[in-house]
């Protein structure tokens, strides 16, 4: 698995969507999202990601 840096902390319409369509009454999660925001960027992770090594494990054996 890769995950790719994205620039923007918006939440893209589908996924907002389909949070929405699957708790219609709200969550807990969603309005703390709504409320703070952007809370971490990728930028403040990079420096734990090592790009030279191998993964610890298989993707397919980590899922």
């Amino acid at each position: 698995m890769s995950l790719h840096p994205t620039v923007s902390g918006d939440v893209p319409t589908s996924t907002a969507t389909v949070a929405r369509a699957a708790f219609p009454q709200g969550n807990a999660y969603l309005r703390l999202r709504d409320h703070l925001g952007t809370i971490f960027t990728d930028a403040q992770f990079a420096p734990l990601v090592c790009t030279r090594c191998a993964p610890s494990c298989e993707s397919e054996v980590c899922a």
